[in-house]
């Protein structure tokens, strides 16, 4: 008895309990309420801190008392509401009491949900919803939860009026992030929270994101503010009164139709409301001077680090405009894009949309970024010894760019000991080696005794590299999070199936990984699993304490029928098995 006893009296210390529930998951702490009934009342408020409900959960509001009494009576205790489907019976559960003390009706303030710290609706987007019934009850969290920090809601929220106003009255908020159920916005939206929240002096993020918005001139708010007027207006609100003010860290602005008029972002960068470190790079006017651009990049961010390039094809004045800010930044560390087409110069040249510049500069983004950043992508791995993430992720849909050979990033032993998140896309047989292309112009009964000896000794030097590019991954001690896809695209010469093998300890280099204790996270977004059996299972058990979740590019339904697959999720329940089949 003395054991439990002790360890029941040690979690009586509720600072104790707080410190050690933030290093666990939602079924740690579960676990830890099923212990006994001492732990079941220290730790059961730490359930509810981080409110993610799933389509199971709000179902059963609908039809059980019990649930419906227990998410009223914990309401206090939620910090982070982040559901992954909206019903609306779960807000008005949430929103029930507010009303009610609104109403000047009798209702206990300790059990009304006026403690969050942060809303997240972004995994709303793609689904098919109705707003209007659920958005108001969201307003009234919004009024009722003056600590919000973090706050991501879709912009149709703006059809309720008093939005913009308890986003204004958010004065901790420090993350705005705004999306639309159906991409598209209006001027006028954007001004009304633009006129809202740029004048909160904790807010450092602001992003908009899958939206576009057509701009007109002369657009503004009903009470006829404009965008220059609203910036300057919050420039001085912000700052003339609060002198420990921060100013925007993170901007990523609604996207516009290929060049047209688009006056927010040049009026932002030239205020005084932006010192960024992150930025996605927006889109201009089409008249605007791209020379003024990198000058004001260079000028007004000198502390710019982390570039994002929006998503565009064929679209020429994004491509300027990211080659101007990339021209611009100084100091930069990091350039993210989903996917976009860069240029080939020679047809630029050809359809004569050269710009005025030196005509020998380098035109594409990405020889634009590596003149002046760096040489090559796998001189990162080589030479930045402090490298924490490095991400170099294609598409599934046959686009190339970014892909790098397994020859290339095994040239040199990778240094970079600290990375903590790695993402490659391997071509392991690119189509302009020499081999290739010398063997491509013989049919295979041609081949003469050298051709065979030469393919031979072509497969094997492969072999070689390959393991040494797996080598060098079990090298980072330090990784947490590992994912691998192939090249698709018309640079390869090799199909899906011959990855297979890769990841397995007979034919693969799996072993080779042996030294990844504290990887969390393996996404293999290419065909690497349907090789692998038993023997690979219980390595990843022994070899891989940490790992907690495992997305394939697969339905899943072809997983849970392997039974190896099905022996190591017994084996270790936590393991948490996910399909990743979007890029």
């Amino acid at each position: 008895m003395e054991p439990r006893s002790t360890a029941c009296a040690v979690f009586l210390i509720p600072e104790l309990v707080l410190l050690v529930s933030a290093y666990l998951s939602s079924s740690d702490v579960a676990q830890c309420i099923r212990v006994c009934k001492d732990w079941s009342r220290q730790f059961e408020t730490h359930l509810w801190t981080n409110f993610c409900p799933s389509v199971y959960f709000i179902d059963s509001l609908s039809f059980s008392p019990h649930m419906n009494a227990a998410l009223s009576e914990n309401s206090r205790h939620i910090r982070t509401f982040r559901p992954a489907y909206i019903e609306e019976t779960l807000l008005q559960v949430l929103a029930r009491g507010l009303l009610q003390q609104q109403d000047d009706t009798t209702e206990d303030p300790s059990t009304l949900c006026t403690n969050l710290w942060r809303i997240d609706l972004k995994q709303l987007i793609g689904e098919d919803y109705t707003p209007v019934p659920w958005h108001s009850h969201i307003v009234t969290l919004l009024c009722h939860n003056q600590r919000l920090t973090c706050v991501t809601v879709p912009l149709e929220l703006l059809q309720i009026d008093v939005s913009t106003t308890a986003i204004a009255q958010l004065r901790h908020l420090r993350h705005l992030a705004i999306f639309s159920l159906d991409n598209e916005g209006t001027s006028r939206e954007i001004l009304l929270i633009l006129e809202a929240c740029l004048p909160l002096p904790e807010l450092t993020k602001l992003h908009f994101f899958e939206m576009r918005v057509t701009w007109f001139q002369g657009d503004t708010t009903p009470d006829g503010s404009g965008p220059e007027a609203i910036i300057e207006e919050a420039t001085i609100t912000r700052f003339s009164h609060n002198s420990s003010a921060k100013k925007i860290k993170s901007l990523r602005l609604p996207s516009n139709g290929l060049g047209s008029f688009n006056p927010l972002p040049l009026l932002l960068l030239k205020s005084d409301l932006l010192d960024l470190d992150t930025c996605e790079i927006p889109g201009f006017s089409q008249d605007e001077d791209i020379r003024e651009i990198e000058l004001i990049v260079r000028e007004r961010c000198p502390r710019l680090k982390h570039l994002r390039c929006p998503c565009f094809k064929y679209e020429r004045q994004d491509g300027r405009a990211a080659r101007a800010f990339i021209r611009g930044c100084t100091a930069l560390q990091s350039f993210t894009s989903h996917m976009f087409s860069d240029y080939d110069a020679e047809s630029i040249g050809e359809e004569g949309f050269y710009d005025d510049r030196d005509e020998f500069e380098p035109r594409l983004i990405i020889s634009e970024l590596l003149y002046r950043h760096d040489s090559t992508l796998e001189a990162v791995l080589s030479r930045c010894k402090k490298l924490t993430r490095f991400w170099v992720m294609c598409d599934s849909s046959g686009n190339s760019m970014g892909a790098i050979t397994s020859t290339h990033i095994s040239l040199s032993d990778w240094v970079c000991m600290e990375l903590r998140e790695l993402g490659l896309t391997l071509n392991l047989r690119p189509k302009d080696s020499e081999l290739y292309l010398r063997m491509n112009r013989k049919e295979i009964a041609d081949w003469s005794e050298d051709d065979h000896d030469a393919h031979v000794a072509y497969q094997q030097s492969m072999a070689i590299t390959t393991k040494r590019v797996y080598t060098q991954i079990g090298r980072l001690e330090q990784l947490e999070e590992l994912a691998l896809q192939i090249d698709r695209s018309h640079e390869t010469c090799q199909s899906e199936s011959d990855y297979a093998c890769n990841l397995t300890l007979y034919k693969g280099w799996l072993g080779e990984m042996a030294g990844l204790k504290n990887l969390k996270r393996l996404r293999i977004k290419a065909d690497f699993w349907s090789a692998m059996g038993q023997a690979e299972v219980e390595f990843i058990l022994e070899h891989w304490p940490l790992l907690n979740e495992i997305a394939f590019g697969c339905d899943l339904a072809h997983i849970y029928a392997a039974p190896h697959w099905q022996w190591l999720r017994i084996k270790r329940p936590q393991l948490c098995f996910a399909s990743e089949t979007q890029p």
